[in-house]
């Protein structure tokens, strides 16, 4: 590096080291360390910093943000033909059975679904002593006077609703029968999902309302007819109700299936739905998954077959003299 005789720490003697290459003739620069500050020199901060404009109050933004929502809501739901429901109307929907496995609990769960997107403040009262109507609504079995609120899935737009649990017994509860009918008087809209009627007359505390009977299409529903009718009129004895019959699990390719919709046609006339629901395998599939078929394949026939049902019923509701061939989904 540099001469033995006068040695440099190396590193030091930059001349001496470009010498050495033959790089004398080159240009170089060398830079002073950058000067820290005192503890006496003052210090700031950008000019920016200071000059931020003053956040609007924090109250404001979630209001505006809700208005927004709100807003969207109203625009995305599903439009109603028909003028809305008013609270406190007493209008109700009461689905009952004579036997199990009809869909009538799928029939109440996807018209409440179908329905919290024209209505709002829907409510669903589960009266059996083992509904599954939670399980349409990612939700666990309530306890027996719990509420809880369904919030509308993100896919589709909607009200949100309120859900109770409120069993039938033997023996008439008063209380609970006055806790429905505050619960009732507060909503647009009530829906029942009654537990399967029985040979005994069940005297059960329900709001006065049209009483919707699924029906499967084969022979032993034919035959079950007055009898499912003649256990409702001793269940609601001295209300104003009417029985509605929906055909379910439906298949236009089956001939019985025609015939039996036929019969029925001839001896219920209006009190027959028009608008039959298909069978489908998106039905019990949706609910392994914790969700009605309208949230799981909205786009699905089986589904548009619940949103004409559920339009027929709401005509229904407001007026009982709309001829049922001309109800149509908005």
């Amino acid at each position: 590096m540099s001469d033995p005789g006068n040695p440099l720490p190396p590193g030091k003697d930059v001349r001496a080291l470009f010498d050495k290459v033959k790089l004398g003739d080159l240009r170089y620069r060398t830079f002073a360390a950058p000067k820290t500050p005192q503890k006496n020199e003052p210090t700031y901060a950008p000019a920016q910093a200071a000059e931020v404009a003053p956040a609007a109050p924090a109250a404001s933004h979630p209001r505006r943000a809700l208005q927004s929502v709100f807003d969207v809501n109203a625009r995305l739901r599903m439009a109603s033909a028909q003028p809305l429901l008013a609270a406190g109307s007493g209008a109700a929907l009461i689905f009952a059975s004579c036997a199990g496995g009809v869909g009538k609990t799928t029939l109440c769960a996807s018209v409440a679904r179908v329905l919290s997107a024209r209505l709002s403040n829907v409510l669903i009262a589960d009266r059996c002593p083992q509904g599954i109507v939670p399980y349409y609504f990612g939700l666990e079995r309530l306890s027996a006077g719990g509420l809880q609120t369904v919030y509308p899935n993100a896919r589709r737009a909607g009200y949100q609703m309120t859900m109770v649990n409120a069993p039938c017994e033997e023996q008439p509860n008063t209380p609970t029968a006055a806790w429905l009918e505050q619960l009732q008087a507060e909503s647009t809209l009530t829906l029942m999902d009654l537990p399967t009627l029985n040979h005994r007359s069940q005297e059960q505390m329900v709001p006065a309302g049209y009483v919707v009977i699924p029906l499967v299409p084969d022979v032993q529903s034919i035959a079950s007819i007055a009898r499912v009718e003649a256990l409702s009129n001793g269940s609601f004895e001295g209300q104003n109700r009417r029985c509605l019959f929906v055909l379910n699990r439906f298949d236009e390719a089956r001939p019985l299936h025609r015939e039996i919709r036929a019969h029925l046609e001839k001896v219920l006339e209006d009190r027959l739905s028009p608008l039959t629901v298909r069978e489908s395998e998106y039905v019990p599939e949706a609910l392994s998954l914790g969700i009605t078929v309208l949230d799981h394949v909205p786009q699905s026939p089986v589904a548009k077959d619940f949103e004409q049902l559920a339009a027929w019923l709401e005509a229904r509701l407001l007026s009982p003299a709309v001829p049922s061939e001309k109800v149509e989904i908005a």
